[in-house]
């Protein structure tokens, strides 16, 4: 199970990565009607991300470090 946890973690991360790195790249050139909602769809995918990183043992206190300042970096830039 540990492992199925530790892949579907590695999916979520590879995603929110993916879409917080557009978003970055384009948020001046994104109109305001798209970035808010991508915005909001990494802020849950990084919800989602904490909450199964939680669940694996060990626990994977690093990836959750990162999650949590990602999280602040995206809330404070838009």
């Amino acid at each position: 199970m540990a492992d199925t946890q530790v892949q579907a973690l590695n999916q979520i991360l590879a995603i929110i990565d993916e879409k917080a790195t557009l978003l970055k790249d384009e948020r001046y050139d994104m109109p305001a009607a798209r970035r808010g909602p991508e915005r909001d769809l990494i802020l849950k995918l990084i919800d989602d991300a904490l909450d199964l990183g939680y669940k694996i043992d060990p626990r994977p206190d690093a990836v959750i470090e990162d999650l949590y300042k990602l999280q602040s970096q995206l809330k404070a830039i838009i």
